[in-house]
């Protein structure tokens, strides 16, 4: 994924999810979910969201005039929250924003790093905890602080952005 791409949704007029783009898997994971409201909902860190009961149906009412744009957290981090009305459905864009005060890569610890480089060896977490020296729920939490720093939703996508950033070769 290009760290430009937006995370695309399709969903019926009812909300009921019908595509996403490989951004938006990446972005909001494998979470089962009927609707596009679901899916946002249940992702950790989440606030701010204009999703309502009824809201794709009176979008697609009003038409294109009634395009939602909203600044969003979403997993903890800001992002901005495109929904538009297209041929008796609505596409909804996710464009997260930047981080530019500090670098994503800064901010891992060093045994985040351990774990990281261990990920990318093909290691899976009860290898990486016994050569570490810590418990399996202790690398869990390392890899789930590690996805929310860097802003991605798989280990996959934190190999992928690790080798981005250089921190892998």
């Amino acid at each position: 994924m290009s760290d430009d791409a937006p995370a695309v949704l399709v969903a019926e007029r009812d909300g009921t999810l019908l595509e996403t783009n490989l951004a938006a898997e990446q972005l909001l994971g494998d979470k089962p979910a009927d609707t596009c409201r679901e899916l946002l909902e249940r992702q950790a860190g989440t606030r701010h969201l204009p999703c309502q009961d009824g809201c794709c149906e009176l979008l697609v009412r009003k038409g294109t005039e009634r395009v939602r744009e909203r600044r969003i957290q979403l997993g903890g981090r800001p992002a901005t929250l495109t929904c538009m009305p297209v041929d008796e459905k609505v596409v909804i864009k996710i464009r997260p924003d930047q981080v530019t005060a500090q670098g994503p890569w800064e901010q891992l610890t060093p045994r985040e790093l351990e774990v990281l480089q261990a990920i990318a060896e093909g290691q899976e977490t009860p290898a990486i905890a016994s050569a570490l020296g810590v418990s399996q729920a202790t690398v869990r939490t390392h890899v789930q602080h590690m996805r929310q720093k860097l802003g991605v939703a798989t280990r996959a996508g934190l190999v992928a952005r690790a080798f981005r950033l250089g921190w892998l070769r």
